[in-house]
């Protein structure tokens, strides 16, 4: 295998190409990456993947495939110069072959001309850790996911990352910055340490759910972790859209959630067994209806309900026990409470 430097004139891929690194820099080039998956196995330097501002965003283009970074240890993935309606990226995968949580991460990182880093479709981490460092330039934006954020067995993906590998002992991370994403899953079904999730002091934003109408949810709620770094989760759904929302159970899941859905969209819970649907400061309903259908909700600060519905009755003939620091239901809001 070899490297491709693209130092002028036209990259135009198709297909599978398995390679060590990639670079575009240097004169005017136009570069199209490939229909298929493009692995890259290895770096140059410190970098598996490169460009430079190519002086017009349409000349980096996506070509709606796969880029797959298995280079084994920490590596830079640096991408300037986009088309917004299209995107850095139309699926990226990283797998390192090993657990996230003891791996130097592949850090993804694109700023230039007021954009952010964008994936058209799914970020899949299968094993290794994903992260970003770079400064936000639109709005605070460091990234926008415009499909699924997919965490597999052993993936962990850091948003807004400074610090050393291995996490939870030992683990020194200043997470920052906004995320926008159609929907988060982490799909570890063995019950071990599991996946890892550090959300940003910032806030993320999910506007959309996969083929379940899961929002956020962790398969096995005792398999993965997420930190919150006291930040803040925005549930946006759009009209009439389901997010079903399932997260594991360290109580560190979400700090502050505001739910802001659109007409007739539901926000709700789908815990198992005893656990609580657990909120570790504010819950805030602004639009659309959040709904716990039998799940037992806990709230540590406010539910503060400004407009819409907080929906704890159950219709079942069970009495479900919530517990919230205090309850705010202000003149558009509306709270169904549970019946005993």
């Amino acid at each position: 295998m070899a490297g491709i430097h693209v130092s002028g004139g036209t990259y135009s891929g198709s297909g599978d190409i398995t390679i060590d690194w990639f670079k575009a820099a240097g004169g005017s080039w136009n570069v199209t990456l490939p229909d298929g998956t493009m692995t890259i196995t290895s770096e140059s330097g410190s970098w598996a993947m490169y460009n430079s501002w190519p002086g017009n965003s349409d000349y980096w283009n996506h070509g709606s495939g796969t880029v797959k970074i298995t280079t084994p240890a920490g590596t830079l993935v640096n991408v300037m110069g986009v088309n917004p309606s299209d995107g850095h990226f139309y699926n990226f995968i990283v797998n390192q072959d090993a657990y996230g949580s003891w791996k130097d991460p592949v850090n993804v990182a694109s700023s230039n001309e007021g954009s952010h880093l964008i994936i058209k479709n799914n970020c899949t981490i299968t094993s290794g850790t994903f992260s970003t460092s770079n400064t936000p330039a639109d709005a605070s934006e460091l990234y926008e996911i415009q499909g699924g954020l997919i965490l597999l067995t052993s993936g962990a993906f850091i948003q807004g990352y400074s610090g050393d590998a291995g996490f939870p002992a030992g683990f020194q991370y200043n997470s920052y910055g906004n995320l926008k994403v159609g929907y988060i899953e982490g799909q570890d079904y063995n019950g071990g340490d599991g996946v890892q999730l550090v959300l940003s002091s910032g806030t993320t934003t999910i506007n959309s759910a996969n083929s379940a109408d899961q929002g956020f949810v962790f398969h096995d709620q005792r398999a993965g972790h997420v930190f919150h770094s006291s930040g803040t989760v925005r549930f946006e759904p759009g009209a009439s859209v389901t997010q079903k929302l399932r997260w594991s159970t360290d109580g560190l899941a979400i700090y502050n959630a505001v739910v802001s859905g659109g007409a007739s969209s539901v926000v709700k819970g789908f815990m198992s067994g005893a656990d609580y649907l657990t909120f570790s400061n504010d819950l805030t309903i602004d639009a659309g209806t959040m709904g716990t259908y039998g799940d037992k909700l806990r709230v540590t600060g406010n539910a503060v309900i400004n407009s819409g519905t907080l929906d704890t009755h159950t219709t079942n003939g069970t009495t479900t026990p919530h517990a919230m620091g205090s309850l705010y239901i202000k003149s558009d809001g509306t709270y169904n409470a549970t019946a005993y």
